[in-house]
């Protein structure tokens, strides 16, 4: 019975640690959300197709997309952190480290 305690608490400190290493917070940035939405074809399931100046999207669903400015000033950072689909960046000045 000891030795199924010790390793039920030894897993819930692994996965308390794991939980708390998904992310790290931001320092020194600002976020400008102008837009969300939802690009949706007009039947359920279709997905959205588009073209333009050799860059094709092709969605199969609903997709969710967001437009932001982002400022950081020299060392800021976003932070560790994952997104959940394909993300475009474009730089105006400045250089970005990943």
């Amino acid at each position: 019975m000891r030795k199924r305690t010790a390793l039920m608490l030894a897993l819930v400190m692994a996965l308390a640690v794991v939980g708390t290493a998904m992310a790290t917070l931001p320092s020194g940035i600002a976020v400008t959300t102008f837009v969300r939405a939802t690009l949706d074809a007009n039947k359920p399931h279709d997905g959205v197709k588009a073209s333009a100046d050799h860059v094709k999207l092709h969605t199969k669903g609903a997709t969710d997309v967001a437009m932001q400015t982002i400022i950081s000033p020299p060392g800021g950072s976003s932070g560790w952190h994952g997104h959940p689909g394909v993300v475009l960046i474009a730089v105006q000045s400045g250089t970005v480290t990943l």
